[in-house]
């Protein structure tokens, strides 16, 4: 894992630190099969903007990018999920080309209800292999139903991370990356203007390759404080996890990570300065 740390602290007053870890050749294997469910919204909301064709162009590129070990289902819902293939199916032609035709068949309607789904999506999780849920939606849902989502989400089965892709450009934002991160996945937003076939080749490529969880950062003797995010997300292939805090002590310090990969123990250190003087940055 590399670690690069960036500080800026003036005469008299406590510094300023910006930490990125990127991932190192540790998350750079690919894993082997996985399990994707991906869930399509297909509620009114998902008319407006040409949303709905978004959202087909973006999992039809998904399934373009997935590997002949993988095993996917998709499922549309608006207020109540509905299965196309109703088991996890093995990736060929014939299947792609069943799902392509299932989801060029859509309407958009109704409201939007995502629990039930996400309850579905859960159901499909197989003790050999991870899955990934992939949401793709504008979160558009009730007020009342997003206090139950969250909690649902919390209690997500080991082995599920639920990754959202934000459709259009109305869309719930918060919400969506509410619900990826709380279930250890990733947020991404596509519009009419996006390359829907690389953005799903990028994104598949974070989740090929092993996550490492449970991150934690210890910065040993310069005395850190209101350091943001409190809780660290997992570290993706590709996605730069960024922590940014305060150090009381300048002078020589020691960064620490630990982390689980796999469900294995990793930990790694590096030594660093913390200058007493820097107003560069």
């Amino acid at each position: 894992t590399g670690i690069d740390v960036v500080t800026s602290r003036k005469n008299g007053e406590d510094g300023y630190f910006l930490l990125t870890m990127t991932a190192g050749p540790e998350l750079d294997t690919e894993t082997g099969g996985m399990d994707y469910v991906f869930l399509m919204d297909i509620s009114g909301s998902m008319s407006a903007q040409g949303k709905l064709v978004q959202s087909v162009s973006t999992v039809q590129s998904f399934l373009d990018a997935l590997g002949e070990r993988d095993r996917f289902e998709v499922v549309t819902f608006s207020s109540v999920p509905d299965l196309h293939f109703g088991t996890m199916t093995e990736v060929n032609d014939a299947s792609k080309k069943s799902a392509r035709d299932y989801l060029a068949s859509q309407k958009a309607r109704g409201g939007t209800v995502l629990r039930p789904a996400l309850q579905t999506a859960y159901k499909y999780r197989d003790s050999d292999r991870p899955l990934n849920v992939v949401l793709l939606s504008d979160g558009m849902t009730e007020f009342g139903e997003q206090t139950e989502l969250v909690r649902l989400i919390e209690q997500a089965p080991d082995g599920v991370r639920v990754f959202c892709v934000g459709i259009g450009n109305e869309v719930n934002r918060p919400l969506l990356k509410q619900l990826a991160e709380g279930a250890g996945g990733l947020a991404a937003f596509v519009s009419q203007e996006d390359d829907f076939e690389r953005q799903a080749q990028l994104f598949r490529r974070k989740l090929m390759r092993p996550a490492a969880a449970e991150v934690k950062i210890d910065l040993a003797d310069a005395e850190i404080y209101d350091v943001t995010p409190r809780e660290l997300p997992d570290l993706f292939y590709g996605a730069p996890l960024r922590i940014y805090g305060r150090y009381r002590k300048p002078g020589a310090a020691k960064v620490t990570v630990s982390a689980t990969i796999q469900g294995q123990p990793m930990q790694q250190s590096v030594d660093v300065v913390l200058p007493e003087l820097n107003d560069d940055n």
